[in-house]
């Protein structure tokens, strides 16, 4: 790890908005840092995140003069139609950045990182008002609302995609790749066997950290219409919702299908090991692991995101022929199961799929010079908070 020259009188935030594809970076970056006095900066629903984490590691973090601190903005999206929520989502906005920039002058942080989402708006801002070095880590293939604003002044934004969509010449950004544990790297370092007709064919099915009704039910239903022969074979690991959990497993036992339902797996590593496809939407998170373990997916974008991000990201797979691109506005039962049965008696077309991911992972790698797209951008934090050291830390 990278020694500073102020060891823990070194002082980053941390910012992210409070859903999965925000909070996972941050987290796997978190997980990495030893070096560093941490000011964690949320919402209610990365609250929940945050504090999984601390809790699983034994972290302590809610003393403000400890090495770990976690904050928890009271705001709502700025971007509401409603006229009077979004003057009261403003007036958040204002108590947060009074807050915060009282908090600010007083730790004086040496660095600023936002990985999106309007929770990271303020920290980031009052970061550039201050005089503190910035960095916005964007997660999909199009620039967030968020970071599209903070990146006119940040000190660099780091990309997952190397040609992220609205990345104006302007923007001091450079390719990090986005970050997800050393072991999913890990499991994309051991090779890859596509299995064959007669043996046991493991999908996973992630519905992001939102959950996703679609992929509860409609898949679900969907492969349980597999002829006799392929339901065998089946071996599901299946994400819903608390409340679909029952339905769901229902569902497989009545068919005869081999499968684990759960809201969350605590060992999810190991269901990704044993993993032949995926069957996942297309957050950022997702697509970063999807490269770095090099596992064939069918990714179906959620309808809904933003900027139509998870399209994007799930076309860049599809592009490179990595996976399959599925729109869900224009689903098609029949095209799906006729898709499954092909991949489950077509281990050559995995295989390839498996190759072209391992490639393009490759070809990363080399762009952050053999380091690991966490490894990379640390030297890049240390390198700022020694290049702009704070004077008068009060700890």
């Amino acid at each position: 790890m990278n020694n500073l020259d102020q060891n823990f009188n070194n002082t980053m935030i941390i910012a992210a908005g409070g859903t999965g594809g925000h909070i996972f970076p941050a987290l796997s970056l978190i997980d990495k840092i030893i070096d560093l006095k941490l000011i964690i900066i949320t919402d209610s629903r990365g609250e929940i995140f945050f504090k999984s984490f601390f809790k699983k590691n034994k972290i302590a973090f809610k003393n403000r003069n400890s090495n770990y601190c976690l904050i928890v903005q009271d705001l709502t999206s700025p971007s509401n139609k409603n006229l009077i929520k979004k003057i009261i989502s403003l007036f958040k906005f204002l108590i947060s950045t009074i807050k915060l920039l009282k908090l600010f002058i007083y730790k004086r942080p040496n660095i600023i990182m936002g990985f999106g989402g309007y929770p990271s708006v303020v920290p980031v801002t009052i970061g550039k008002i201050l005089g503190i070095p910035t960095i916005i880590h964007e997660q999909n293939a199009i620039l967030g609302r968020a970071n599209k604003f903070l990146a006119n002044f940040s000190n660099i934004l780091a990309l997952s995609f190397k040609d992220t969509k609205f990345n104006e010449k302007r923007y001091n950004s450079i390719f990090t790749g986005n970050f997800v544990r050393k072991e999913f790297y890990t499991i994309g370092k051991t090779e890859y066997v596509a299995p064959n007709n007669k043996n046991i064919f493991c999908i996973l099915i992630m519905g992001g950290s939102l959950g996703a009704d679609f992929l509860s039910e409609e898949i679900a239903n969907l492969l349980c219409t597999l002829p006799i022969k392929y339901k065998k074979r089946l071996l599901v690991f299946h994400q819903v919702k608390n409340y679909d959990i029952s339905k769901v497993n229902k569902l497989y036992i009545k068919n005869k299908i081999k499968a684990e339902v759960s809201s969350f797996f605590n060992d999810v590593f190991i269901k990704f090991k044993k993993t032949h496809l995926i069957i996942a939407r297309s957050g950022g998170s997702s697509i970063a692991e999807i490269i770095a373990t090099h596992i064939p997916s069918i990714l179906i974008p959620l309808p809904t995101a933003l900027d139509n991000h998870q399209t994007e990201n799930a076309e860049f797979i599809a592009n490179i022929k990595g996976g399959w691109l599925i729109n869900q506005s224009t689903f098609n039962s029949k095209a799906f199961i006729i898709l499954i049965q092909n991949l489950m008696t077509n281990p050559k077309k995995l295989k390839a799929a498996n190759l072209n991911i391992k490639n393009i992972s490759i070809n990363n790698l080399n762009l952050l010079q053999n380091n690991s797209s966490i490894d990379f951008v640390l030297n890049i934090i240390f390198k700022l908070i020694n290049k702009h050291p704070q004077k008068g830390i009060k700890q």
